[in-house]
């Protein structure tokens, strides 16, 4: 981790980009909402994620995303005008870093979506209702003669 780390931070020097580009370590408690509060953008190139947290998270703040499709929240946030996406490929990722920089007008109406979609689609309200609705189609799939198994 830290060979890559430093490699990261030598290609900040090298382009000269420290003044919009910050690498952070773990960071937990109230730094972490200091240091997502005083981001414009969270940035996440991933091949897979599940349900990536740090996203949710950081739309949950009202920060807009820039999200490879391998977020699985990558559609969510292109439906929901949240923010950008890339293919899982260096060009397109560079290509989607240089929209987000030159639509940085864009950033307030983006967070703003980002917050509405956790609203909309990622509150605990909605997810857990979600969840029921779910549990009981399963549920009433099975007919009343059929056993259900512990």
């Amino acid at each position: 981790f830290r060979g890559r780390y430093d490699s990261l931070q030598a290609l900040i020097r090298k382009y000269d980009v420290g003044d919009i580009v910050c690498l952070k370590n773990e960071v937990v408690g109230a730094e972490k909402v200091r240091v997502l509060m005083d981001a414009d953008a969270f940035i996440q190139t991933s091949r897979f994620e599940g349900m990536p947290l740090g996203v949710l998270e950081a739309l949950s703040y009202g920060l807009p995303c820039l999200l490879t499709e391998g977020t699985n929240l990558a559609g969510d946030v292109c439906r929901s005008n949240a923010g950008w996406t890339a293919q899982n490929f260096s060009q397109s990722i560079a290509g989607a870093l240089r929209r987000f920089v030159g639509e940085t007008d864009r950033l307030s109406h983006a967070g703003a979506n980002a917050r509405q979609l956790i609203v909309d689609t990622y509150s605990w309200q909605k997810v857990s209702a979600e969840a029921i609705r779910a549990y009981v189609d399963v549920i009433g799939s099975y007919s009343n003669d059929r056993e259900i198994e512990a």
